[in-house]
């Protein structure tokens, strides 16, 4: 299925169809600030969610074990607008905004996210899904750039891979896994191994492990730009935000 893109847009120089102006610009040609602020110009904001709606995946496409679900996302250009309006802010301290921001260009939404996805049948008799924690004590991979929360869970479909560390020479380089449960984790350790690479080994002794543990409130509310657009989360969701030396004796269950 494909929607909002040209007929010859193929190739990874494709482009998905442009947004209008009036996603930019409020009703006098204003840039349309990002944030909560977003919310006062409900009718330009609507512009900018593209839908596909009532997808049919045939039957015969489906196979016994894991199915996957293949979804790309393919960059709108910005409209010349965006041009237009390069060095001037969202308010009457554009001049220090801009500054601030450290570019002449507001680049204040994405032409290309993916918002929400919903996948459902007309019955559940042999599926079996991956979108709640699997019971049991799990371990999985994550981004190292990614941020880690108490409600997140690794996909049950996925096995989980080596860790890898990317770095150069005499500097300290992190990788990080990504243990949760059900229930309570109690006296957890982790056992370094050695690091080897292309013939070359560091000693385990030179590998320091660390916790991660929920920190402050930060991202407990989870409501970001686009007029307090909403996560996925089914509840608020607190962020592991710091690192400890030695684990926790028992790391409690998130409510």
């Amino acid at each position: 299925a494909r929607g909002h893109l040209g007929e010859n847009a193929k190739g990874e120089s494709a482009l998905a169809e442009g947004y209008p102006r009036d996603a930019y610009v409020t009703d006098d040609g204003q840039l349309i600030p990002e944030g909560w602020r977003a919310s006062r110009h409900k009718r330009q904001v609507a512009l900018r969610k593209r839908k596909l709606k009532d997808i049919a995946i045939p039957a015969k496409l489906l196979r016994k074990g894991v199915n996957v679900i293949a979804i790309e996302i393919v960059r709108a250009p910005y409209h010349r607008v965006v041009d237009e309006l390069k060095g001037i802010g969202t308010d009457a301290k554009s001049e220090k905004e801009v500054k601030t921001r450290g570019c002449l260009y507001y680049l204040g939404w994405n032409t290309c996210e993916i918002t929400s996805v919903q996948l459902a049948a007309s019955g559940g008799e042999g599926l079996v899904p991956n979108t709640g924690r699997p019971a049991g004590l799990q371990v999985w991979n994550s981004n190292l750039l990614a941020g880690d929360f108490d409600a997140d869970f690794g996909d049950p479909s996925e096995p989980v891979g080596p860790i890898t560390l990317a770095g150069v020479r005499n500097g300290s380089f992190t990788g990080k896994v990504v243990v949760g449960s059900p229930e309570a984790i109690k006296a957890l350790k982790v056992i370094p191994g050695e690091l080897k690479a292309d013939g070359a080994t560091i000693n385990a002794s030179h590998v320091r492990i660390r916790y991660a543990v929920p920190w402050g409130t930060e991202y407990k509310g989870l409501g970001y730009g686009l007029g307090g657009q909403r996560s996925a989360y089914p509840r608020d969701a607190v962020l592991l935000g710091t690192l400890l030396e030695r684990p926790l004796k028992e790391f409690p269950r998130s409510p």
